[in-house]
């Protein structure tokens, strides 16, 4: 109805010009729904003769055309006619650019256009693919050129600095990256700043040597340190831990290495760094490093003008913008969007929800790609950084795909581009795999000698605020070595024998090792409940794992009995105790095809013993019916406490002849100890 209406107006208005804009303003329609109009109106005003040439919302660029040594970034679109192509200066992105757009609207592949033209250049590229979405440039560029790289196949030791660098430098920059990656606290990040320099004199690097310490001496240097549990320093290196054995988990392939790719080989070509399946703060952590290495090792060449372009996908996620804490300081991407245009550097942002982007990161680049957008905070935003007109800005919900508004210093009033059609050709993870087995070879990198070998064992380092400091007993492998022989010999032990068998070391610090052996498969911490007041006490015991460690033979030295390792543990307790009473004993006792817990003999008279951990279960009965049928006097039911006998007692008397009840006793574990 409306429509009709507006166009019944154009039609009184006969040779006078109306004008289209004021009359969808007034009607105050949705902006689709004005586009609609729009396009009816204009169409209908074609029809009565209007030249409409002047009408388009955007305007058809600078008088002067751009020198065609500029880059293709499409055709300008002027009264709905291709007026010329769209040519952007090279040294413009050198200041950065932002593209903008729903999902879909063609950011990823505007950016896959201009990458093959950079490089033409001599401009190299780095692209951060979270999604595996560039490497179709394998068959749009010569493949000497592009590099893939992934957490699998990329080398970076993050304590070996860029060339040029010195290592107290690159240290202080690394402490910005680690307190914004990881949210380290001032103590945490004290603390490894001295971890680190203290691995670096061991090493000799800050005497000039090239024997750089990496992920797995840094690992092995905060298991050797321990601090009072419940103190601050306590929670500073527990901090210190838990993040980089994360970072050791998903990049411990990359950053497993004493010296890393060089650097100087990317400075032509493409690089893309997938980080599908990287965790948000890892791929956060990945690409700050990656910057800082380069932007490092630029400011100590020449200067130029354009040396690299850096596309990042999705890069409000780079910076802890909703995070109140003020020690944070600032991002690190706000100071690589200020200085790294000094050192031939230019970003390419490619977002999905601009409106996430500060206005310090949004503000501070030259050229704009402003595709379909949907969200309204978005349009308000885009509409504010690049000062659109009101019906400009009612054209972004609607622009068509491979269109996008193009502004900036060389386009100051935006301009409406079409992006020519382009056909990209899939690329296979074998494809990647076949063309980086070739390419690998050329990147050296000098992998650890043996991850086994903790290269911290016998350096000498400082002592630390509130450490207390444990001899060289206490070392991982010397201490797993101890622990075992222990447990070879007595097939189990509980925690307060263990302890006071390493009096050098808390029972804090123990407690960390056993626990870390149980991670590794060597030995087994089991809860045993004896039926009495407390909480349950943890017994060690063997697993073949570690037996293998030390050399012997599992099934030798194995903890005899039979069910879980908690029934286990209560069949030798209890055969020990008896045993000290004078009494002659046997474990797993078999007879006439029977099994029996504990058996015992005494004067031409035998009793069974069955510990009942589930004692209302029917197999009670079972046992006790076997037991008197394979020969025995007697059949002791052992329960944990009263409740346990009572239930075992109701099952009993139900199943079992009177003749044979009377051969059946019943005691719980703590009469035994």
């Amino acid at each position: 109805m409306i429509i009709q209406e507006i166009l019944y107006l154009t039609e009184l208005l006969g040779k006078e010009r109306p004008d289209v804009r004021r009359m969808v303003q007034k009607v105050r329609l949705h902006p689709e729904e004005a586009h609609v109009i729009r396009k009816h109106m204009l169409f209908r005003l074609r029809k009565m003769g209007f030249d409409l040439s002047d009408l388009p919302a955007f305007g058809s660029g600078p008088e002067e055309a751009i020198s065609d040594d500029g880059i293709f970034a499409g055709d300008i679109i002027f009264g709905e006619k291709i007026r010329r192509k769209l040519l952007v200066p090279l040294d413009s992105f050198a200041e950065h650019t932002l593209v903008a757009g729903h999902s879909g609207s063609g950011k990823s592949f505007l950016i896959r256009m201009l990458v093959p033209q950079f490089v033409a250049k001599g401009i190299s590229v780095w692209i951060f693919d979270s999604e595996n979405e560039y490497r179709v440039l394998l068959k749009r560029v010569s493949p000497k050129n592009v590099v893939i790289l992934s957490p699998k196949t990329d080398r970076d030791n993050f304590l070996e600095p860029p060339p040029g660098v010195s290592p107290k430098e690159w240290l202080a920059k690394l402490k910005n990256l680690f307190r914004e990656s990881f949210y380290l606290r001032d103590g945490s990040i004290n603390l490894l700043d001295n971890l680190i320099l203290n691995l670096y004199k061991n090493k000799g690097v800050l005497d000039g040597g090239k024997d750089y310490p990496c992920l797995p001496d840094l690992l092995s240097l905060l298991e050797m340190i321990e601090f009072k549990p419940a103190t601050r320093f306590s929670a500073y290196h527990e901090s210190l831990v838990n993040r980089f054995r994360g970072l050791g988990g998903e990049l411990g392939e990359v950053l497993s290495c004493k010296k890393g790719y060089e650097i100087g080989r990317f400075s032509e070509g493409i690089v893309i760094y997938e980080s599908r399946g990287l965790s948000d703060y890892l791929r956060n952590f990945y690409v700050n490093l990656k910057t800082l290495r380069l932007s490092s090792y630029y400011e100590n060449l020449p200067p130029r003008n354009l040396r690299t372009i850096v596309v990042i996908e999705e890069a409000h996620k780079l910076f802890p913008e909703k995070s109140s804490r003020y020690d944070l300081g600032e991002p690190m991407i706000f100071g690589s969007a200020r200085t790294f245009r000094k050192r031939g550097i230019g970003f390419v942002y490619s977002d999905q929800v601009p409106s996430e982007l500060p206005a310090a990161l949004s503000g501070n680049v030259n050229n704009r790609f402003v595709m379909r957008l949907t969200n309204g905070k978005c349009i308000w935003r885009i509409s504010q950084v690049m000062n659109l007109k009101p019906e400009q800005s009612e054209c972004l919900p609607v622009i068509p795909k491979r269109q996008c508004i193009f502004q900036s210093a060389d386009y100051p009033e935006p301009v409406l581009g079409e992006i020519p059609r382009l056909s990209f050709e899939h690329v296979s993870d074998e494809e990647v795999s076949r063309h980086m087995e070739k390419l690998l070879p050329e990147l050296e990198y000098t992998p650890v000698e043996d991850k086994a070998e903790m290269a911290s064992e016998g350096m000498e380092r400082p002592g630390f605020p509130g450490e207390k400091r444990r001899s060289s007993r206490s070392r991982p492998n010397r201490l797993w070595k101890e622990i075992i022989e222990i447990l070879v010999e007595v097939q189990y032990i509980a925690l307060t024998p263990l302890a006071a068998n390493h009096e050098n070391i808390s029972p804090w610090h123990l407690r960390k090792v056993l626990n870390q052996m149980e991670r590794q498969g060597m030995i087994e911490l089991c809860q045993v409940n004896l039926g009495t007041r407390g909480n349950p006490k943890t017994y060690v015991t063997l697993r073949p794992k570690g037996a293998e460690f030390v050399g012997v033979n599992y099934d030798d030295v194995r903890l005899p009995g039979k069910g879980s390792t908690e029934h286990a543990i209560l069949q030798n307790l209890l055969a020990e105790a008896m045993k000290d009473s004078g009494k002659t004993v046997e474990v797993e006792y078999h007879v006439n095809g029977k099994s029996v817990d504990i058996a015992e003999h005494d004067n031409h008279r035998s009793t069974a013993h069955e510990i009942e951990l589930e004692p209302s279960h029917s197999h009670v009965a079972e046992n006790i019916t076997k037991d008197l049928e394979a020969g025995f006097d007697e059949v002791v039911i052992i329960t944990r406490n009263q409740i346990g006998q009572n239930e075992a007692k109701n099952l009993i008397y139900k199943m079992i002849s009177w003749e044979r009840i009377s051969k059946v006793n019943f005691r719980l574990i703590r009469e035994f100890l």
